[in-house]
């Protein structure tokens, strides 16, 4: 299994399901209290909106500096690569 452990928003369920079959363990942003390595959100993706009204993404403190990425702007194959690529 891969080492990173990654937020996904809500509503990103094909993209959780692909990160998890490449052997990432996924967690909603939601359930970000642990470190994490990457957060991943779209602002294209309104089925959040249903679960978070304020539009603010509460980040635990061991998380200030975690990597984000926006789904919007890369297909999954290129946002796998971008998750690769950090370190």
């Amino acid at each position: 299994m891969r080492s990173k452990r990654i937020a996904l928003q809500e509503g990103l369920h094909d993209l959780a399901q692909q990160l998890r079959e490449a052997g990432y363990e996924i967690v909603s942003l939601d359930e970000g209290g642990e470190p994490l390595d990457v957060m991943i959100y779209s602002g294209e993706n309104k089925k959040y909106l249903a679960h978070n009204l304020s539009g603010e993404l509460k980040v635990s403190a061991n998380n200030q500096f975690v990597n984000l990425l926006n789904a919007d702007e890369f297909d999954h194959e290129e946002l796998i690569r971008q998750i690769e690529m950090l370190e």
